[in-house]
């Protein structure tokens, strides 16, 4: 994903990709999460959306294109984070910038 400006990394917890990513050349993670929500996305139109941890369901419901690119297995993470999806989601169907209010974990009317 380095260099592709188009692309964002989304997650269910951004601490390891927010760690290790820039040695990488990735940039920081989106995540709707506790307070990580208020960071907001920034500028980028996320025609190429990387997850790791989100659910297909819940991508599908937003991205056109949704191929699984693997799993993330680490068996020192915490329990709920030891075996995770990856996916690669391209052709969206809105903008990211007008999907993260409904993304925003205080919101009881906008579960996922």
């Amino acid at each position: 994903m380095a260099g592709h400006r188009q692309g964002v990394i989304g997650v269910t917890n951004y601490g390891a990709i927010d760690y290790y990513g820039p040695s990488f050349g990735l940039p920081n993670a989106i995540c709707g999460c506790g307070t990580y929500w208020f960071f907001g996305l920034g500028t980028k139109p996320a025609t190429v959306l990387v997850t790791i941890g989100v659910a297909e369901v819940r991508l599908r419901r937003f991205y056109g294109e949704v191929t699984p690119a693997g799993r993330l297995v680490d068996t020192l993470a915490v329990p709920a984070e030891q075996d995770v999806p990856l996916f690669v989601s391209t052709e969206p169907k809105t903008t990211l910038q007008a999907l993260w209010p409904w993304l925003d974990p205080r919101c009881d009317s906008c579960r996922r």
